[in-house]
């Protein structure tokens, strides 16, 4: 069996009561990051093993991916008991779930989804709208940039550059002259607001957010 568990988008205190009574119980926990929030307010007596060593050395991202529910896969099948938590929701907007999930199936492996808070959700709670209203749309910012492989330094240093590209460039389609968000249409709610001009950070496609972390064994 391969638990796959949310663990919220930040503060500790999101976490469900179901995922923090599965945590309580478990002894080792795998993590697609450490660097969230939540990691350190963990219970005290869990094994941690993140997959971030992974980001480090491997080549594409979805190459990260297909690592990660390998051995996910391959430690269940052995009759490991595996439990597996990402940021958020495990099927909101996270590509080693649906990555896991499929390779799971093709192998006979039982799955089950602990429920966790996404990003989605405190969005919308600063924003006070209703997505449904507005249609709302997902969507992820690295599949608007070309992909190469991360086999070095400078191939990094090039994908950093890219994204700071596609900010800028979307920043300028939004923005008007005094810096507010245009407001027309759907867009009317958040009248007002000051366009955020995101701080240029080294590229890390693990989470939304960083913090230290503790009791982490990289893989």
């Amino acid at each position: 069996m391969i638990t796959i568990l949310g663990l919220g988008p930040g503060e500790a205190g999101l976490l469900t009561r179901q995922a923090w009574e599965l945590l309580q119980a478990a002894r080792v926990l795998y993590l697609r990051t450490a660097i969230h929030p939540t990691v350190g307010a963990l219970p005290q007596h869990l094994e941690l093993r993140s997959f971030d060593s992974l980001y480090e050395s491997a080549g594409a991202f979805g190459e990260i991916y297909d690592r990660i529910a390998a051995e996910l896969v391959e430690r269940s099948s052995a009759g490991e008991e595996v439990v597996y938590a990402v940021p958020g929701h495990p099927l909101v907007a996270e590509a080693t779930t649906r990555r896991l999930l499929a390779l799971a199936r093709e192998r006979g492996v039982a799955t089950r989804i602990v429920a966790g808070l996404s990003f989605v959700e405190p969005v919308c709670a600063a924003l006070a709208l209703d997505p449904l209203e507005h249609g709302l749309q997902l969507l992820d910012a690295l599949d608007l940039i070309p992909q190469e492989p991360r086999t070095g330094e400078q191939r990094t240093k090039n994908k950093e550059q890219r994204t700071k590209n596609k900010e800028q460039t979307d920043n300028k389609q939004w923005a008007t002259d005094d810096g507010q968000r245009t407001t027309d249409g759907s867009w009317s709610e958040i009248q007002g607001v000051g366009l955020y001009t995101p701080p240029v950070l080294p590229f890390s496609a693990r989470s939304t957010t960083g913090a230290s972390h503790r009791r982490s064994n990289s893989r």
